[in-house]
């Protein structure tokens, strides 16, 4: 054991003993990697005198099963009890302020988790991979939700998100399978990419007033059925909502200006959509495989409808274009067999025939 100006620095497996340590009362920091490693260690009782725990400070001590921690811990290091896999649960006290980037991740074990009001900061990836952990408070002292806090949490069910969070960070339920409904607050204006991706029991989702649906934040979602597209939302990202199967009904909004690429790729059991007035874009394979489409109005507002944007779409037998400057990419409708009734602009020539194939060139049907 080495102690200098009462900051613990170092244990030594020999000072382990019957799988416990008694720490000094006088210590008040314990330093980054003190216990690393220490694979003895079972539980430990952190006198109140302490009030920072460093960085990687319990990592990988995966036989830590029990931890009573000071009254007045302030801080949680990153990394601290990363790879704890034998801690089921952990009570943090009123004092606490910050908890690390990656503090409990991969703690598989971990249960249950108290989150104490006055906590400001729970870091990124705190508690991602910790597959057992079912329910889950965030306090009202919080502003947002880091990147990744949640990943992996393959358990989790129930999730209270207070009033007080403006933005929900990057992937920060991304593949937490057990989700079915969450509630987002109203003050969230940015939900980060891959935020719910592969939340494959999320059966409904309000959509509160951000500006833009991210990169891939519902994509995999099998159980979502139906979604809102609120007045706020500007554009809706590349694959935002793609792979989503059950998907059946999408309402947008009319100040939605542009649908990026594979924004809905192999939705294949959505069946209507109505494109608002506002759109100017619609990307690459936005539509690939929505097969249960059978219906399709392109406005005047839109400029280009980009690569195979609607291909493979096997149950789309009417579409309509009311602007004959729209730019038609390549292979917009190639694979649609059943495209039949097709109502242009009258300068447009158009070969019916030639419709579900679209392979090189949408002009030689367009001209």
């Amino acid at each position: 054991m080495k102690i200098e100006n009462n900051i613990l620095i170092e244990v030594d497996d020999e000072d382990i003993i019957n799988g416990t340590f008694d720490i000094p009362d006088n210590v008040t920091e314990i330093k980054n990697h003190a216990f690393w490693v220490r694979t003895s260690l079972e539980s430990i009782t952190i006198p109140d005198s302490v009030i920072k725990i460093g960085d990687c400070a319990f990592e990988t001590c995966y036989n830590l099963k029990s931890i009573k921690l000071s009254e007045n811990l302030e801080e949680i290091g990153d990394y601290a009890f990363q790879f704890c896999e034998s801690l089921e649960s952990i009570v943090l006290p009123d004092s606490i302020i910050t908890i690390g980037y990656r503090s409990f991740k991969d703690c598989e074990n971990l249960k249950k988790i108290t989150l104490p009001e006055g906590l400001a900061l729970i870091g990124g990836e705190a508690f991602r991979g910790c597959e057992n952990l079912v329910n889950v408070i965030l306090p009202d002292s919080l502003n947002y939700i880091s990147g990744g806090t949640f990943r992996e949490c393959t358990s989790l069910k129930n999730i209270t998100i207070p009033d007080c969070i403006e933005y929900i960070g990057r992937g920060a339920f991304e593949n937490c399978e057990s989700l079915e409904t969450i509630n987002i607050p109203k003050k969230v204006t940015w939900i980060g990419d891959y935020a719910f991706q592969d939340c494959t029991n999320l059966k409904s989702i309000k959509i509160p007033n951000v500006t833009v649906i991210e990169h891939c934040t519902f994509s995999g979602c099998i159980s979502l059925t139906s979604i809102v597209i609120p007045h706020s939302v500007i554009s809706i990202e590349s694959s935002a909502f793609s792979d989503c199967t059950s998907l059946t009904s999408v309402t947008m909004s009319n100040e939605t200006e542009r649908i990026g690429d594979y924004a809905f790729k192999n939705c294949y059991n959505l069946q209507t959509i109505i494109i608002p007035n506002n759109i100017t874009e619609i990307g690459e394979y936005a539509f690939w495989f929505c097969k249960r489409l059978e219906s399709i109005i392109i406005p005047d507002s839109v400029i280009t409808i980009g690569f195979a944007a609607f291909a493979d779409c096997t149950g789309l037998k009417t579409l309509k274009i009311y602007n004959s400057e729209t730019e038609i990419k390549n292979r917009v409708f190639a694979g649609c067999k059943n495209l039949k009734n097709v109502s242009v602009p009258d300068n447009i020539k158009i070969n019916t025939d030639k419709l579900p194939y679209y392979c090189y060139d949408c002009f030689n049907c367009f001209d």
